[in-house]
């Protein structure tokens, strides 16, 4: 992990180098987070006085220019919620980043014309006129509503990246939005049932993009990163456009039931305001985040931990491992627990595109201010618990941990959660698992569970050792008593 060096050195330290995360939130981070959450308020005026610098009106214009330049940051009057990857973690597995299927949004307009994305462009067309189609009304007249309400948008959805785009022309611009927005919304009315099959067949996909089992590399392109457009449009668009009353939440999380990260149907949907959502990405990350009402806030610990031993190093101090159940109906894969020398995992079953959806939720984490980077410490945690094969086999055999990799370069999960943590950050004062690092850390240095475990080892690994150490005992406890009698009866 990239950041400063923490304040305690570990006794036994990790099979490779590691650094520690920042010890504490940055307070631009807080800033911005304040910035987020306070909604309803203005932006502030900045006092210029005192800085002992004369800006004049020329300088000020000149500032302006150069940071709204053609490929300067948008300044409108939101937040960014949608970012380009930054370069150290993108550069680390780019195929995890890139659409294979569909691309979404501005970040990817330019790779539309590619011979393994254009085919799903004619297929959006084609969602644009059912959506239109299903109405009574003059369908011109509609599609104009819907090409004039993109147009109103189009200053706050740009404001939306982190990027101007100022290349993508204003028409050009409108148009993706209402392609875009079409294509996801009429996916999302394809899964208002709980189930896992849609309404409508995958043939109808087959016969315009020409292949089957689309729709699976799909779902994965429209939880990467960059391939996003704001939850806005969605919505714009399907007040316009609906014929029934849905839940566009309920339908998101419908369509990605799949994904073994992800919310399940059977699994309580704790209530997400449709209007907090920032785009899917988003959604989902705020689906598979613990439940606040199971989140109890603890005092933050006097010293602050960063790292702990691996697995068969807190075995042998007598540590077990579990896999952790539902409580109340409720799990999620972050719900990590530690108790009286017990450790509660919820079981994680990773598969190919485990990598691409862990991948571009930490890379959110890392752009998105108003984080706790839960996602990021959970994979620094499993990170310190797989240090060797014999780790992960500790965790294979408690289910926990069961690897559907079929990628062969990909399939070592000792790697896996490694590569994961190249190049990213998190503060330690928002480390939710902080208190966990460090009650796991002093029951590893207790000296009584050391030699506790030891004594299990030796005396109990086996039945036959217990037969042993039973008729031991009872030998001995014949000897002490024969001993004492034979004294007794001399006087």
């Amino acid at each position: 992990m990239s950041g400063f060096e923490g304040r305690r050195k570990p006794q036994w330290p990790p099979d490779k180098e590691k650094k520690a995360p920042v010890d504490v939130t940055p307070p631009e981070i807080d800033q911005v987070r304040w910035w987020i959450q306070d909604q309803g308020s203005k932006q502030g005026s900045c006092d210029t006085r005192g800085g002992g610098i004369d800006l004049k009106d020329a300088d000020l214009v000149q500032i302006q220019q150069a940071a709204s330049g053609s490929d300067g940051i948008y300044l409108g009057g939101k937040i960014s919620t949608i970012y380009r990857v930054p370069e150290e973690i993108y550069s680390s597995d780019k195929k995890a980043y890139e659409p294979k299927a569909v691309c979404i949004g501005p970040f990817f307009y330019h790779w539309r014309e590619r011979s393994h994305l254009k085919s799903m462009q004619f297929y959006k067309w084609a969602c644009v006129n059912r959506l239109i189609f299903k109405h009574n009304n003059d369908p011109m007249d509609l599609l104009r509503k819907c090409l004039t309400k993109m147009a109103g948008l189009e200053e706050c959805v740009r404001s939306c990246y982190s990027e101007s785009f100022s290349s993508i022309k204003s028409r050009d611009f409108t148009l993706m939005l209402l392609l875009d927005g079409c294509f996801v919304l009429h996916l999302l009315q394809r899964h208002v049932d709980s189930g896992e099959k849609p309404k409508v067949d995958d043939l109808d996909a087959a016969q315009v993009v020409g292949r089957l089992w689309i729709w699976n590399l799909v779902k994965y392109d429209l939880l990467l990163l960059q391939n996003q457009i704001p939850f806005i449009v969605i919505r714009s668009l399907y007040d316009l456009l609906k014929t029934e009353d849905i839940n566009l939440v309920d339908c998101a999380i419908n369509l990605f039931s799949t994904f073994h990260l992800c919310r399940k149907q059977e699994q309580p949907k704790f209530y997400i305001p449709v209007g907090a959502v920032h785009h899917l990405l988003h959604l989902i990350y705020l689906s598979v985040l613990p439940c606040p009402r199971y989140c109890k806030s603890s005092p933050k610990p006097q010293s602050t931990l960063y790292w702990i031993p691996s697995a068969t190093e807190l075995k042998k101090a007598g540590m077990k491992f579990k896999k952790k159940k539902k409580e109340r109906g409720f799990l999620s894969f972050l719900d990590v627990k530690f108790s009286d020398g017990v450790m509660e995992i919820p079981q994680l079953k990773v598969h190919d595109y485990s990598i691409s959806l862990f991948r571009n939720f930490i890379a959110f984490e890392q752009c998105y201010a108003d984080t706790q980077c839960h996602v990021t410490v959970y994979a620094a945690f499993m990170d310190f618990l797989i240090k060797t094969e014999e780790d992960a086999r500790l965790l294979y055999l408690n289910d926990i941990l069961i690897n559907s990799i079929t990628v062969a370069k990909d399939r070592d999960a000792t790697l896996f959660f490694s590569h994961l943590c190249n190049e990213v950050h998190y503060a330690l004062d928002t480390n939710y698992l902080r208190k966990l690092f460090r009650d796991v850390t002093e029951y590893h240095d207790s000296k009584w569970h050391k030699w506790r475990a030891e004594f299990y080892r030796q005396y109990f690994k086996s039945p036959l050792t217990i037969l042993s150490l039973v008729a031991g005992a009872i030998a001995l406890f014949f000897t002490i008593f024969g001993t004492i009698y034979k004294v007794g009866s001399r006087h």
